[in-house]
């Protein structure tokens, strides 16, 4: 009865702080103070819980077959609250050869659930023969690392992509669509030192700044797992943190913003260091 009980809170965690005790997940409800564009019908269907929420945890699920053969599988990862308590689940959709010939660089689609296996988010990444993670060289579309977000599915809400700087790892975090045209809003900034390889005992911070303003208003912090962890799998945790009343449709493109970044710098296992015997 114990485990049930477990699951039970796993599959529905209480309210958020400051939510309504009953019936939390629905819209919040808009009223004549409300700002424009906060209300329920800027809050796409499914994303109702994230509004309460100024904290994500991203952890990738480990896959035994991968950290023992090599052999490239399908990312999961488990979307939780900041007590640890699984809101969402996203599962990887890719080709078994892209995923073994093209490896970090792979196309794929992210589909994004809820706890009652509603989509509720689809995140799509094309394969670009041309991108670079060279931080002077993704000047147009032609060299990004671009995913681009839907919310609900069908429904493009923006876009991820890495730009031009000058010495450390820069995205754009865009609102809109194709047709409308996006809105650069939140600009997401690495450390000088970003690959696995170079960051493999400590976490690496990504800094979330306004667009508008250059405040800092957030961080994006892959986090150190264990040195087993770290050098036998590429499975990684992650954390966001922003404003809380932060419009909806940006949180779900920082949450999406973790997958790019993780395919980019994390994807590979930490090599050992090799010592030479000269």
């Amino acid at each position: 009865m114990a485990d049930a009980a477990q699951v039970a809170v796993a599959m529905n965690p209480p309210a958020p702080p400051g939510a309504p005790v009953n019936n939390w997940m629905a819209p919040p409800e808009v009223g004549p103070d409300t700002p424009a564009g906060a209300g329920a019908a800027a809050v796409p269907p499914g994303l109702e819980y994230l509004t309460f929420l100024d904290q994500v945890l991203v952890q990738q699920v480990v896959e035994l077959l991968e950290a023992f053969s090599g052999w490239e599988t399908n990312n999961k990862y488990a979307i939780k609250n900041a007590m640890g308590q699984q809101c969402y689940y996203a599962f990887e959709e890719s080709g078994c050869c892209a995923k073994q010939c093209c490896a970090e660089n792979r196309g794929f689609e992210m589909k994004i659930v809820d706890n009652s296996q509603r989509e509720v988010m689809h995140a799509k990444r094309e394969f670009n023969c041309c991108a670079t993670k060279c931080c002077w060289l993704p000047c147009c579309g032609c060299t990004r690392h671009e995913i681009q977000v839907e919310s609900p599915p069908g429904v493009v809400i923006g876009k991820v992509y890495n730009k031009c700087s000058f010495w450390r790892k820069t995205f754009a975090v865009c609102l809109g669509s194709e047709e409308e045209g996006f809105n650069e809003i939140l600009e997401i900034v690495g450390p000088l030192f970003t690959d696995r390889g170079c960051c493999v005992c400590c976490d690496v911070s990504f800094t979330i700044y306004s667009s508008q303003t250059g405040d800092e208003v957030g961080c994006l912090k892959k986090q150190f797992t264990g040195m087993a962890k770290e050098m036998f799998t590429d499975a990684d945790n992650f954390s966001v943190t922003f404003p809380k009343d932060l419009d909806v449709r940006a949180k779900a493109l920082l949450v999406n913003a973790v997958f790019l970044i993780d395919f980019l710098f994390f994807e590979k296992k930490a090599e050992p260091v090799k010592v030479s015997s000269a």
